[in-house]
């Protein structure tokens, strides 16, 4: 029974740590912070370097339950942007102008392009604008 009874404290003391333990796995692009750590998942590195691209609906229809129109999110470390619908045609439910991003690994930035002015009777864009993406849209 002495055996048995001194046993106990070291498997709780060996069982204890690994409760605490947590595994995180980590894609491409993806951050994980705990207090004052930041860890991050830098995908590639170089000229080759290539964005995270995630997925989601940007118009739904709620009648046919499916996704009309599906926005993109890329993101490289901190830098982000977002390719969705800027002109949407709800009477014909497409989209008529959807921004773009393009990644330029050298600088890690994206730069995304607007549409300035809308042409709304010839559902058109008629000037568009580039704009430094750092982080957010």
């Amino acid at each position: 029974m002495k055996t048995i009874l001194a046993t106990i404290p070291i498997v709780l003391l060996l069982a204890a740590p690994s409760a605490w333990a947590k595994t995180i796995v980590l894609q491409a692009g993806e951050s994980y912070t705990r207090g004052e750590t930041n860890i991050v998942c830098q995908p590639g590195s170089g000229r080759n370097a290539t964005p995270l691209t995630r997925t989601e609906c940007q118009y739904w229809d709620d009648f046919n339950k499916r996704c009309l129109y599906q926005r993109k999110i890329m993101s490289y470390g901190n830098a982000q942007c977002v390719e969705e619908c800027q002109h949407w045609d709800d009477f014909n439910n497409e989209c008529r102008f959807a921004t773009t991003c393009t990644y330029h690994a050298g600088q890690r930035r994206f730069v995304r392009t607007v549409c300035e002015e809308f042409d709304a009777f010839n559902a058109r864009c008629v000037r568009t604008r580039q704009e430094l993406s750092d982080t957010g849209r």
